[in-house]
């Protein structure tokens, strides 16, 4: 892949439940990687949290999210893995 995962490589999703979430999630599936979801109402400690944790390799993050995310938690992720931007929720 384009993005150089491989089978079982974890992939995050930031952002609101929709239409361009679930082609983002079917298409994590169909490549063989694992999908998970990370919902943009929670904490700033608890979404540095998840994405220190979960072996994340890219995630997808909704733009209007990307706008409000705090620059620390910014420069951990940005250290950790590919920042896919999403428009279109």
């Amino acid at each position: 892949m384009s993005l150089g995962l491989v089978a079982g490589d974890k992939v995050s999703v930031l952002g609101r439940t929709c239409g361009r979430w679930c082609e983002i999630d079917g298409g994590i599936h169909l490549a063989g990687c694992v999908g998970i979801g990370i919902f943009p109402k929670q904490s700033v400690e608890q979404l540095a949290y998840q994405l220190e944790h979960s072996d994340t390799r890219v995630v997808f993050v909704e733009v209007s999210i990307n706008q409000s995310i705090d620059r620390s938690i910014k420069r951990v992720v940005l250290m950790m893995m590919v920042v896919v931007h999403v428009v279109g929720c």
